[in-house]
């Protein structure tokens, strides 16, 4: 029978509703258009490509850096000394940078600590506490590893929110031009009517009040009908702002087109928080980001000691054993003794790793509390859109039965104008309630994050 009931009413609402193939817009079409052009998946893209750019930059105090210096003094035509010095250096993963250069030094006062002529050297710059296994510049390029992941999540949320509220629009101008075109027809199927009743009249069959009858149920439905066009409009305006084209301009829907008759709604979901859900994931990345931060935290309490060591040789490269004829070594060790600004640092990131955890918590507890939410809401809508589907049908009968007594000669047109405004008020119920229903289904994907896992964002 519910079979049965909804092929019937499929039919009635092809009568209804069809639109010529090109003038009709479906709902996949105006995903389609949506998640091409919109501005907000161009910015997406576009911060994307920013944090990735912000991990190039990070990893760029990996490079290696040349350094030149030219210096000279002269004073009373004595030459204190000129000096031209070349170096690179070459940064490592782990802390220790390999340091290679030349200096080339004479004049007539120079420190005893400086060597006069070309001097060659080639030694390593090592930190053996503070920096020795993690450093600021380490942590720069993992943080802004997570950081662009946590960008990608964050930008998923946001097509998410965009996408609910264009399905919003979008069903709301499709319920609109449904309840315009069952008016419509509604003002034809009476004027068809009042037509009969004039002829009828004029060969003294029927009294002439039923004309009066007649073009008063004509008003009303054209009363319905404005005010169902009026918010057609309104919804075109609204849903126009969604639409844009491959040059970046927003594109107003034509007068022609309207939306086309929706397919059969979609079963229900499960009411379970995915493990994969944006807000979540985001959460997670924002954990390692600031682990990360912790540990850089960490190298705080760590005395700093740095280790330098240089082969040196005098105008031409030669290599000895370490510590053995020409070398030069450094050795630099800092610690405070109170260490309060190193402690405060740490703790703060370990509260922030708290306070991140207790934030996604509630996090849980909203989404689950909205996915239980619209879950709930859609099963309602599912079943009060099955029995305005059944009430239609039951209308439907009873004009049927109303209009077999007035061709008898037993009816009025009164009670035949009561029962149609009957079908058509339920016709406009199941409207509203197929476009509740829909729309509780989007926001229950949108609660779940899925309104845009099928084409994440590049």
């Amino acid at each position: 029978m519910r079979k049965n009931s909804f092929l019937y009413l499929l039919a009635l609402f092809c009568g209804f509703f069809c639109v010529a193939q090109q003038d009709s817009l479906t709902h996949e079409q105006f995903q389609q258009l949506l998640s091409k052009y919109h501005p907000i998946m161009r910015q997406a893209a576009i911060i994307n490509s920013m944090a990735a750019n912000d991990i190039r930059a990070a990893r760029g105090a990996f490079d290696p850096v040349v350094a030149l210096k030219f210096g000279e003094k002269q004073l009373n035509g004595k030459r204190y000394y000129r000096q031209q010095d070349m170096e690179i250096r070459i940064p490592t993963w782990y802390g220790p940078q390999v340091v290679a250069g030349t200096e080339n030094l004479d004049g007539q006062y120079l420190n005893r600590s400086q060597t006069p002529g070309r001097v060659n050297r080639l030694g390593v710059e090592i930190p053996l506490g503070k920096g020795l296994f993690f450093d600021e510049k380490r942590a720069a390029v993992e943080q802004a590893k997570v950081y662009s992941t946590m960008t990608r999540w964050e930008q998923f949320s946001v097509v998410n929110d965009l996408m609910l509220e264009a399905h919003e629009a979008f069903f709301d101008w499709w319920r609109s031009y449904r309840l315009m075109q069952i008016n419509a027809e509604a003002i034809s199927l009476n004027e068809k009517r009042l037509r009969l009743i004039k002829s009828s009249v004029a060969f003294g069959e029927r009294p002439a009040i039923d004309t009066v009858e007649a073009r008063s149920q004509i008003q009303s439905f054209q009363l319905r009908y404005q005010a169902a066009q009026a918010e057609y409009d309104l919804a075109k305006q609204k849903l126009s702002v969604y639409l844009w084209d491959d040059t970046q301009q927003n594109v107003p829907i034509p007068d022609f087109v309207h939306p086309a008759a929706g397919a059969v709604p979609e079963e229900d979901q499960d009411a379970t928080l995915p493990e994969n859900h944006p807000i979540l994931l985001y959460y997670a990345a924002k954990n390692e980001y600031l682990n990360w931060e912790r540990k850089l935290k960490y190298q705080s309490l760590l005395p700093k000691i740095d280790f330098s060591y240089n082969f040196l040789s005098k105008d031409k490269v030669e290599l000895s054993a370490p510590f053995q004829r020409s070398f030069q070594y450094g050795l630099k060790v800092e610690m405070p003794i109170l260490l309060r600004s190193a402690r405060a640092l740490l703790q703060n990131a370990q509260l922030k790793t708290e306070l991140n955890a207790v934030q996604r918590d509630q996090k849980i507890a909203e989404l689950r509390a909205k996915i239980a939410q619209y879950h709930t809401l859609h099963q309602n809508y599912q079943q009060q859109w099955r029995l305005a589907q059944e009430t239609v049908l039951l209308y439907q009968q009873l004009l049927r039965g109303e209009n077999l007594r007035f061709e008898n000669g037993e009816g009025s047109i009164f009670l035949i104008n009561s029962r149609e405004s009957k079908v058509f008020e339920a016709l406009e119920k199941l409207v509203e309630t197929e476009a509740k229903m829909r729309l509780a289904l989007y926001k229950l994907r949108w609660a779940k994050g899925e309104l845009w896992v099928e084409q994440p964002i590049p």
